[in-house]
């Protein structure tokens, strides 16, 4: 096996992630410029190092800002969009309003657009007022996530009209997101294969996860679904990007049409299928 095609099985079996949309060219060519950066003798010396380099941490975050994709921008897929602000976000108004607590998971949020288009369509709605509300965008990029907090974008992410100009400030040739929307996002770094530290199950009502599945192997998906359907709440939605469906092994979640776009809901567990409650034990903190 050429060193190349054990670095794409080591990258898949630690992260899951499918190498095959990368020509063998592109990939000659990154691996080879992390191996010259790091001063290893070429790409035998590129696998020994990353052979043993735990992950995460060290070459591998260098490697994953290479590989994975981080094409996204603001409010795309506007028939989503449009289904997340006149049906999705009013069914949790009304479902929710006894909690008034809100909780959305942005997961492989890459540089944080997504996540942002979601706290203004959060604060924008008016349905959530004096709410507890959190955006939580992840990705397994740390130089992602950087940028996500950072919150200052190049025109490159404003592809469709901005449908809240006030949202944003100038900053010479860029725009930063404003307080009142950054205040509700939070951005970590998590690898999707891996459940979340300290997140407990059904955390989140509406968890978006748009264009992420397809950039991994087949075998991991199941893995990856069933972590989020986890932290999914009874009655809470689950939206993928249009070209991706549930693996088959996924039970838990049912396709909904909205407005045009697929989405996915948790049905409720009937109380008579529910584990018993130990009342004694203080519940788990929530994210």
């Amino acid at each position: 096996m050429s060193a190349i095609d054990r670095i794409a099985e080591l990258v898949g079996e630690r992260y899951g992630l499918n190498l095959d949309p990368l020509s063998e060219a592109t990939l000659h060519h990154r691996l080879s410029e992390r191996a010259a950066a790091t001063k290893v003798d070429g790409l035998d010396g590129y696998l020994a190092l990353l052979e043993r380099t735990p992950s995460p941490g060290g070459e591998w975050e260098e490697l994953l800002d290479l590989i994975t994709v981080h094409e996204t921008y603001f409010f795309r897929d506007e028939s989503q969009m449009e289904a997340l602000r006149e049906e999705t976000l009013p069914a949790l108004a009304k479902s929710r309003k006894d909690d008034a607590r809100l909780r959305i998971l942005s997961a492989g949020c890459s540089t944080g657009e997504e996540a942002y288009s979601l706290a203004i369509l959060v604060r924008e709605s008016h349905l959530f007022e004096g709410w507890d509300v959190a955006i939580h965008g992840t990705d397994v990029s740390q130089r992602c996530v950087k940028s996500a907090k950072h919150a200052t974008y190049r025109p490159a992410s404003f592809r469709l009209p901005n449908p809240a100009p006030h949202a944003f400030t100038r900053v010479n040739d860029r725009m930063k997101v404003n307080e009142p929307y950054t205040s509700i996002c939070d951005f970590r770094r998590h690898n999707l294969l891996e459940p979340m530290p300290l997140v407990p199950a059904q955390s989140y009502d509406l968890i978006l996860c748009r264009n992420v599945l397809l950039y991994f192997r087949e075998e991991a998906r199941p893995r990856l679904v069933g972590h989020l359907a986890r932290y999914l709440r009874d009655d809470g939605w689950l939206f993928l990007g249009h070209a991706e469906t549930l693996p088959k092994e996924e039970k838990t979640l049912a396709s909904k049409f909205v407005r045009g776009a697929l989405a996915y809901r948790r049905a409720p567990v009937r109380n008579s299928d529910r584990a018993p409650v130990d009342r004694s034990k203080k519940p788990p903190s929530s994210p």
